[in-house]
């Protein structure tokens, strides 16, 4: 959530299509993200009737899952924006080249 919003303090530009994607991002993630761990809490919490402690439900799996996907699809989103607003810088490939290599370091 704080890429988002660096993103939407440094990406500034005139039309508004990016501060629109930044920000349906950070609401629609907040929200995802406090479903699912609702949905976590819920399937994984301890429980009295259940034999053996800190045993997750059967649909706990699918809720870790759904978290991993959800987190996998949140980090290509926060690439995806830069790479973008990168592509239409208008300078030479160069300096767009290392431009992106800045962005694209967080791979790592």
């Amino acid at each position: 959530m704080s890429i988002l919003l660096l993103y939407k303090r440094v990406f500034t530009v005139p039309d508004g299509k990016v501060t629109l994607f930044i920000t349906a991002g950070f609401y629609g993630l907040t929200i995802l993200y406090l479903v699912l761990c609702i949905l976590s809490l819920a399937f994984c919490a301890q429980n009295k009737y259940v034999g053996e402690r800190n045993l997750c439900y059967k649909r706990g799996p699918q809720v870790t899952i759904a978290m991993a996907a959800v987190n996998v699809s949140t980090d290509a989103y926060l690439f995806a924006i830069p790479s973008f607003i990168v592509a239409k810088l208008r300078v030479d490939w160069m300096t767009k080249l290392g431009v992106a290599a800045v962005f694209l370091i967080g791979v790592l």
